[in-house]
């Protein structure tokens, strides 16, 4: 989950903006299909983007869904 929070840190602050449909993706992960869903889900008064990164399976027997959050400044900086 990690890996892939960063990888969104590191997208421009603009991108983060596109729709969620735009931005949230699958990828195999020890043999089993990740779904990652990922949208701004607020925008600051002062500009700063609020980050959400979800992750599911399908074959998820435990129920547990990891989340990845954080903010992302106008200049690119990111804070939590």
């Amino acid at each position: 989950m990690t890996v892939v929070g960063k990888e969104f840190e590191s997208m421009a602050y603009d991108r983060l903006l596109d729709p969620a449909e735009t931005l949230s993706f699958s990828r195999i992960v020890d043999g089993i299909e990740l779904t990652f869903s990922a949208e701004a889900y607020h925008v600051k008064d002062n500009g700063d983007i609020c980050f959400c990164v979800d992750a599911s399976a399908k074959s998820n027997r435990t129920g547990w869904q990891p989340s990845y959050q954080f903010f992302k400044r106008r200049n690119g900086t990111v804070y939590y």
